[in-house]
């Protein structure tokens, strides 16, 4: 299986793809877990300096830099679903769309960015509150420039929220799955593992 995590930053997603990782791996599944943007590869080091404001790029580039990123990643992601392995990814091309089209960027042009890319099976939307967000970020880290603005994130998951619930279409319609993200950790994760197992018995 191809699992993709989705949602605002800090609404859990990252905690829960290794809870997830742990979980299966418990169950005698081969997984890999991949993170986009990768940070260290060419286009995910551009977007690092620019998210860190140390980049002045049109957000169609950036857009541009993000497909790139995961174009990167297809032939590995390919060889480990043949080879049985269930990856598990935190964000993937959804994020460009949920993103960008509040940056303004044209939504079809976001869709023709990941043409021919593989997509997942199934979509977590971790849909955590702004203000929820806002406190978590605030007790953890350093908020880049996407992070910084309350207006900004609820947009974010107003196109989150209407992929999910198909009234903005995109590839592959893949099967979305929203979690209330403001319950506990462990609330969240047994009600992801519930829909994960059930994958598994078929």
């Amino acid at each position: 299986m191809f699992l993709v995590f989705e949602g605002i930053d800090g609404s859990g997603k990252e905690t829960q793809v290794k809870l997830l990782a742990e979980e299966l791996k418990k169950t005698g599944k081969r997984v890999e877990v991949v993170d986009f943007p990768d940070y260290n590869s060419g286009p995910g080091k551009k977007i690092g300096q620019y998210l860190d404001n140390k980049l002045q790029l049109m957000h169609k580039e950036v857009a541009k830099l993000y497909a790139d990123d995961r174009r990167l990643h297809q032939e590995r992601i390919k060889k480990w679903l043949k080879e049985g392995v269930t990856v598990v990814s935190d964000r993937y091309a959804y994020s460009n769309i949920a993103y960008q089209l509040v940056n303004g960027v044209d939504y079809d042009y976001l869709l023709s960015l990941d043409k021919g890319m593989i997509f997942p099976d199934l979509v977590f939307f971790i849909d955590t509150t702004i203000g929820e967000v806002i406190r978590r970020m605030n007790n953890s880290r350093k908020k880049d420039k996407y992070e910084s603005s309350k207006n900004y994130l609820a947009r974010v998951s107003e196109n989150y929220k209407a992929m999910c619930d198909g009234s903005l279409e995109v590839f592959g319609r893949a099967k979305w799955i929203r979690i209330d993200g403001n319950k506990t950790i462990e609330e969240v994760q047994k009600e992801i593992w519930k829909y994960v197992e059930a994958c598994l018995s078929g």
